[in-house]
């Protein structure tokens, strides 16, 4: 059974809760909000970087369901 909603007991949302409403609604509403300036840019090594472990451990999990590599039990 759902409970019914009291209006009376909701706290203000936080100015966290407000940001995040917003992202949520410019992804899902496709609106076109620009970029936040103080973001800090990702350096393109470390993105590759990420993608090869990403790789790489994704195909090691693959290779272990297949049975690649031995077990000891």
């Amino acid at each position: 059974m759902i409970a019914p909603l009291r209006l009376t007991e909701e706290s203000p949302p936080s100015s966290g809760l407000q940001s995040a409403r917003r992202m949520v609604a410019a992804a899902l509403l496709d609106q076109n909000v620009p970029p936040a300036p103080d973001v800090p840019r990702i350096r393109p090594w470390q993105a590759w970087l990420f993608v090869g472990w990403v790789i790489t451990v994704g195909v090691a999990y693959c290779a272990h369901l297949v049975g690649l590599f031995l077990s000891h039990g």
